[in-house]
This record gives C-alpha cells, sequence and structure tokens, in this order.
C-alpha cells in the first residue's frame, strides 16, 4: 500500500537457454505495476458508460420532435383540415426549431469534449432575452403545468453574454422543470441589481 492506496502488480516468469552446446537455463521473473492502469480503465468505461447513456437520450429526445413534424406535415396535407392549418404550421416550426437545438446541443458537446467550445459574448438586453425565452415540454405538452416568468430590475438593462449558450442553458433547465412537473407551475425568477 502506498499513501493508503492498494497497488496491484502484474508478475511474469519466463523460462529461456542460452548455448548451443551446454546450454544454460535461465528464468526471468518481471513484475509491473498496473494500479495507475486499472484505474484510467476504470475512468475509461464510466466516460464510454456516460457517452452510451447521452446518446440513447439524445435519440430519445431527437425522436419527439421529429414525430411531430411528420404527423403535423401529413395531417398538414390532408385537404379537410384549412381551419388547423395555421396551428399545424406553427407547431411544425416550434418543432423544427427544437429538433435544430437538440442537435446544435450534440455538435456543442463534441466541440466541449474536443475543448473547441468557444464563448460569444456580445451585448444583449436582458429583459428582451427574457421575453424571448418560451415553454418547452420535451414530450407532450402538459396543460396541468403553467409557465410564469418574474422579471425584476432589468427593464433596459444591457449585459455582456453568450445569448446562444445561455439560452441553451436556461431551456435545457426549463425543459427539464416541465418534464418532472406532473402538476403546479415552472417559475423562472430572474432579479437584477
Amino acid at each position: 500500500m502506498v499513501d493508503g492506496r492498494e497497488e496491484k502488480y502484474v508478475i511474469g516468469r519466463y523460462q529461456f537457454s542460452i548455448g548451443e552446446t551446454k546450454p544454460i537455463r535461465y528464468l526471468l521473473t518481471y513484475g509491473f505495476n498496473v494500479t495507475q492502469l486499472k484505474q484510467v480503465q476504470a475512468e475509461l468505461e464510466q466516460a464510454l458508460k456516460a457517452k452510451d447513456e447521452f446518446l440513447a437520450t439524445v435519440s430519445h429526445e431527437i425522436r419527439t420532435p421529429l414525430h411531430s413534424i411528420i404527423v403535423l406535415a401529413n395531417l398538414l396535407n390532408e385537404g379537410d383540415r384549412e381551419s388547423e392549418t395555421e396551428q399545424f404550421a406553427e407547431n411544425i416550426h416550434t418543432s423544427s426549431q427544437h429538433l435544430l437545438e437538440l442537435v446544435n446541443d450534440i455538435l456543442d458537446f463534441s466541440k466541449a469534449e474536443a475543448g473547441q467550445l468557444k464563448l460569444n459574448p456580445e451585448p444583449m438586453k436582458l429583459d428582451a432575452f427574457i421575453d424571448n425565452l418560451n415553454r418547452i415540454d420535451s414530450g407532450a405538452r402538459n396543460d396541468n403545468v403553467a409557465f410564469k416568468k418574474h422579471v425584476e430590475g432589468c427593464e433596459g438593462l444591457e449585459v455582456m453574454g453568450d445569448s446562444t449558450r445561455l439560452s441553451q442553458v436556461l431551456n435545457n433547465l426549463i425543459s427539464n422543470a416541465f418534464k418532472f412537473t406532473k402538476v403546479g407551475e415552472v417559475t423562472l425568477s430572474v432579479a437584477c441589481e
């Protein structure tokens, strides 16, 4: 044991002979400390498991808006649905935006993993940014859950920030809040000083 950690070794033996007329036999014994190798292997297995779980979740998340787009497009093609055309088109647009955001999240994940993700801070009006945040239900919309925004002291305030990244973070949080709230409300509270 070193520093309270158990160390593991691989030990091996190898027999060989030297000489043609009177060969002399030798026994070579060797050992390798594989403690760090085992630790790296465990970390790699954990990372691969996390990646598999991420891909499984993402494929499910992508299927939901894609399915909505296909169903709504088919309904739009039915001749007797003219009264619902505007609603269908709006839902297709919303689902398409959600799908695009998911694909962008996947690309960002890949960039972050490769150390190439960069923030692009620029001036943004905070109240206008918050006004543009919408309810995002990842799955069927639950009308038993209301979405409320409370904004305090942000009127006309301009801040430096990456609106795309901030929007991704907040939309993911809002989406998760709706996913795990069956009845009640999801509230986004923002206070500026």
